[in-house]
């Protein structure tokens, strides 16, 4: 953001602009490209994983975002 915004200060400095929003996403991705969903031995029990997403996935997001958040319910449940 703050690249994008210093271009467009150099090209036009009169215009007094910034960003309304921000927000910043993390990219990975598993060793084999596969995806990985759910908790990971090595983070133990309470670090969930979504990796199946992708960059314009923002619906697989959701859902991903949902069925773990259910899964996270059920664990307080008990």
């Amino acid at each position: 953001m703050h690249t994008l915004l210093g271009k467009l200060h150099k090209r036009l400095p009169w215009l007094k602009i910034g960003p309304a929003f921000s927000w910043v996403s993390t990219f990975a991705e598993t060793s084999d490209g596969l995806l990985y969903f759910g908790p990971h031995l090595q983070y133990g029990l309470r670090v969930l994983f979504a990796m199946a997403c992708g960059g314009n996935g923002i619906v697989f997001c959701s859902v991903s975002a949902d069925i773990l958040l259910g899964d996270v319910r059920a664990e307080c449940q008990r």
